[in-house]
């Protein structure tokens, strides 16, 4: 099961007080009736936001995982730090992530779920990598598959994590997806990775033909928006 986790009540880079709930954006706007990014409303506000008039809200990371069986395996996304636009901090500094993970790693101790530790922020997964170097983690590509390898090797990270149009031997290779007109360099990241020890799980897998497709390409996993893609 895939989350994405965010600082609510605080910034955790300033030394405020906060709690990592999951949540798939830095602001409230686009999906609850709230607004204003996560870190700069406080806790309740945004646990009592509702999602899409769904009468659901958004829940902390300790309710979320208890939640979860523990046979079932998580890959959770560092999705941001609590840095606003105006901040005088980076998300590309390993110090900024540091309060984040020391507290999301913390909760995660208290549950036997594995746990994959993904984000597209290199300094993020520098900070797992440092609190705790056991935990697998994955680096999520954007736009580059020499950068993106570039990045996993400094890393040494068990997994690659890229969209799916980055993967060969598929018939949307290069297709638009995030990127309009993509011109990705002609590497197999299934076949690298694998030379590599690596594993390669890409996203966002939305239809059982994509699904069926990255298989037959050799993918060892798929993030999907929904279960049973593959049925």
């Amino acid at each position: 099961m895939e989350c994405d986790l965010v600082p609510a009540g605080g910034k955790p880079w300033k030394g405020e007080d906060f709690e990592i709930v999951v949540f798939h954006d830095d602001k409230l706007d686009d999906l609850t009736d709230e607004s204003g990014y996560v870190w700069e409303n406080d806790v309740q506000t945004v646990l009592n936001a509702e999602i899409r008039d769904s009468g659901q809200t958004i829940p902390r990371l300790d309710e979320f995982v208890e939640a979860t069986p523990d046979s079932i395996p998580l890959d959770i996304e560092w999705k941001a730090a609590g840095v606003s636009p105006d901040d005088d901090a980076s998300e590309s500094d390993v110090e900024t992530w540091d309060p984040f993970t020391e507290q999301a790693l913390e909760v995660l101790s208290h549950h036997e779920n594995d746990v994959i530790i993904q984000s597209f922020q290199k300094a993020a997964l520098e900070s797992v990598r440092n609190a705790d170097a056991s935990i697998p983690i994955a680096y999520l590509f954007w736009d580059s598959i020499e950068d993106g390898l570039a990045i996993v090797r400094d890393l040494d990270a068990e997994y690659i994590q890229p969209p799916y149009n980055m993967i060969m031997n598929t018939p949307f290779f290069n297709e638009d997806y995030y990127l309009e007109d993509p011109d990705f360099a002609e590497i197999d990241l299934v076949e690298t990775a694998h030379e590599e020890g690596r594993k390669v799980i890409p996203y966002t897998i939305t239809t059982w033909h994509q699904a069926e497709k990255l298989v037959e390409a050799g993918v060892d996993g798929i993030i999907a928006d929904y279960p049973g893609v593959l049925d």
